[in-house]
Formats: structure tokens, sequence, C-alpha cells
């Protein structure tokens, strides 16, 4: 037994020296789904995480505009922000969309919020 795990230990360190010398990346767990770097790379890296962005958006992107609460359900993953539910109006669809867009963290918005009235004229 402590053959076994002394020739996995050398094995180990061989493989990691060896991608080391190569200049090979050395990645031991496979990258997060969904964006081009994982999460823990987003944190390190000073970025907000997907809970924080979606207090951002409640309070920033929802600011002065007549939206009742709960109307519009808001998720975040990997920085890309789903917005979800019925609003008054397509102009009131985009204006959300482009405040949602300002908000530091968002890298992509989905809506899926449909109008519940006509748009206005222009």
């Amino acid at each position: 037994m402590k053959r076994l795990l002394l020739g996995v230990g050398i094995g180990t360190a061989f493989a990691y020296g060896w991608r080391k010398l190569t200049g090979a990346p050395v990645h031991l767990r496979a990258p997060s789904p969904g964006a081009g770097i994982d999460a823990e790379d987003a944190m390190r890296s000073g970025a907000p995480d997907d809970a924080t962005i979606v207090d951002r958006v409640q309070s920033q992107a929802f600011r002065d505009v007549e939206v009742a609460p709960g109307t519009v359900n808001v998720n975040a993953e990997y920085g890309k922000v789903v917005l979800r539910g019925e609003v008054e109006s397509e102009d009131l669809i985009r204006d959300l969309v482009a405040r949602v867009q300002q908000v530091d963290g968002v890298v992509e918005v989905e809506s899926q919020l449909t109008a519940r009235g006509p748009a206005d004229a222009g």
C-alpha cells in the first residue's frame, strides 16, 4: 500500500512538473459551463457573483420605473441576466433591457418579458 501511494505521489508530481515545463495549463478541474472563464476566476478578477448582480439589477435598473414589485423575475448565471414577466408595454421592455445592460457585472441580457398593452406611439 505504501508503494502504491508513493507511486501515485511521484507520478502526480512528475505530471505537474512536466506540464509546468512545457507551458501547458495546469487545470485540475473542468471549466464551468456557460462562460469563457470559470466562476472562481471571475471572483478573483473582482467580477461580482450572480447574487450580487441580481441585487444590483433590482435596485438600479428598476429605480424610477413604474413596475409593481414581483412583476418581473430577475435571474443571473455567469453574468447573463434573464428577465421574465409581464409589463405594460414594449417600450418599457426596451427601457428595462437597456437599463439592465448598464449594470456593473452584467455580461448579457435575455428578455423573456411580454407586454400587456400596445407600444406607445412615438
